[in-house]
């Protein structure tokens, strides 16, 4: 009986200690948390112009790496901006309300490099302003195509500082292009192209 009783105990013991060494290695994938603070250069192109703008919103992200994959959300918060157009010399306005974005990130083993790409909901009002009185505006909601890279060092076992650039590309839908009189006859104004190139320094806390 104990004869048969033994190897069957020797197994169990080899499956219990293969347990244990799996519930203790530490696992590859780590979830992080982290906030920017960005420098957003704005650049809206119209068909007679266009217009930038300086923004500043903070930038939150929330994500998950395994290995050198990984996935991650982020949220931009409100900051808005004045600025002239290059040909008729009107002010315009651009509001951004919020983003949200998710991405699929990759970074090297060590992960002191990475990169991302996806999409960004971007909601923003757009005014166009004379004589201290808003005439139009428009209001929407787009998904931009988002790149993002950049390095991180790490200072402690689960903080990092992170610096990187992200670029946001996309259309907003303009309720105000008219046909432009200084233009070819029939030309109408398109929808802007909006080009966010965004700088953040960050710190991000992983667990």
């Amino acid at each position: 009986m104990f004869q048969i009783l033994y190897p069957s105990m020797q197994k169990s013991k080899w499956l219990l200690a293969s347990l244990a060494l799996v519930l203790s290695t530490p696992s590859q994938a780590e979830y992080y948390f982290a906030v920017d603070a960005t420098y957003m250069d704005t650049v809206t192109k119209f068909g007679d112009g266009a217009v930038k703008f300086e923004l500043a919103p903070l930038r939150f992200k929330f994500g998950q790496r395994y290995e050198e994959i990984g996935w991650e959300i982020h949220a931009i918060a409100p900051s808005d901006d004045t600025g002239t157009h290059v040909n008729s010399g009107i002010t315009n306005k651009f509001e951004l309300n919020g983003g949200l974005g998710v991405m699929i990130t990759a970074s090297t083993p060590n992960r002191n490099f990475y990169g991302g790409l996806g999409f960004t909901l971007i909601d923003t009002d757009y005014s166009v302003i004379s004589g201290g009185t808003t005439l139009t505006t428009t209001s929407t909601s787009e998904p931009f195509i988002t790149i993002n890279f950049g390095g991180q060092y790490e200072f402690s076992k689960n903080t990092r500082i992170t610096l990187d650039y992200t670029f946001y590309h996309g259309s907003i839908d303009c309720n105000f292009c008219v046909p432009n009189p200084n233009l070819p006859a029939g030309f109408i104004n398109s929808d802007p192209d909006v080009r966010l190139s965004t700088i953040g320094l960050g710190f991000s806390y992983s667990f």
